[in-house]
């Protein structure tokens, strides 16, 4: 992560639009970006449930099989610990499905390594090391359809957690879908991953606010995706159709919740960057 750029980002955060607000007008993640860079579905219930803790070591052996063990001190006493697992436990006890494993085992370990997933990259808690019960408890039927792309930009703008740096696409090989175009990946496989900051945060942070004082609307890449008309073009890049299957949505004016998190989607204000102004 680059400390500096969050900052200046930061400093340009409009919690009442959810959206930068720069000399050239206004940009934000959107309902889009859940689509094209994670192929996360927009359509579904709200995710909402009961995040009481109570007897959450009962009900997780009931979900996977095991539980952590308590922790003590020197002394023999318990200590306190979250409500859940930490990322370390999860790849000890469940980096491998067992070969011919019944189709249970395989949804259990299917369920642990969603919740490893979301956990780690989309709903992240303030520890790092830790995947928190509650997600666990919300793939307690993994039949049930959430809307987990606006449950993560929910998340996304409460806890301002923002990537950072102009997207670069990078010579990319070819993708093996092996026959099923939902393997082919997503539009996050075109983009570069940006190198990490190093350097005085205090220089940088000058610069980056220098560099958003002095933006033109000709250095602006407002449609990083390039024209809607090309979106997963097998001519260029073969996208994942699951990235596009709710392109209707992204357009949608609408509360986005996520648990305790309840925020605005505001797409009319950012027009620009879906091609239309």
């Amino acid at each position: 992560m680059n400390p500096s750029a969050i900052t200046a980002l930061v400093d340009r955060w409009r919690p009442e639009t959810h959206s930068f607000h720069l000399r050239t007008g206004e940009m934000t993640v959107t309902l889009q970006d859940m689509s094209l860079i994670l192929a996360l579905p927009v359509e579904g219930k709200q995710l909402c449930i009961d995040t009481s803790c109570e007897d959450w070591r009962g009900k997780m052996f009931d979900l996977i099989g095991k539980v952590p063990d308590d922790i003590v001190n020197k002394k023999g006493e318990k200590l306190r610990v979250s409500a859940g697992a930490t990322f370390s436990w999860i790849s000890q006890n469940f980096k491998t499905c067992p070969e011919g494993a019944s189709q249970d085992v395989v949804k259990l370990y299917a369920r642990v390594y969603v919740w490893y997933v979301i956990t780690r990259t989309l709903l992240p808690d303030s520890s790092g090391n830790t995947a928190q019960w509650h997600w666990l408890k919300a793939l307690t039927n993994m039949e049930t359809k959430w809307s987990w792309g606006s449950a993560a930009l929910a998340f996304l703008y409460r806890q301002e957690r923002f990537p950072v740096g102009r997207p670069k696409v990078f010579d990319y090989k070819d993708y093996e879908d092996h026959g099923n175009q939902l393997r082919l990946p997503t539009w996050a496989y075109k983009w570069d991953v940006v190198s990490e900051f190093s350097g005085d945060p205090v220089a940088a942070y000058w610069n980056y606010t220098n560099e958003f004082d002095n933006l033109t609307p000709e250095q602006v890449e407002w449609e990083p995706y390039g024209p809607r008309s090309k979106f997963g073009d097998p001519l260029t890049f073969a996208l994942n159709p699951a990235c596009m299957m709710e392109a209707t949505l992204w357009y949608m004016h609408c509360p986005l919740v996520c648990m305790w998190a309840v925020e605005h989607h505001m797409p009319q204000r950012v027009m620009r960057q879906y091609g239309l102004l």
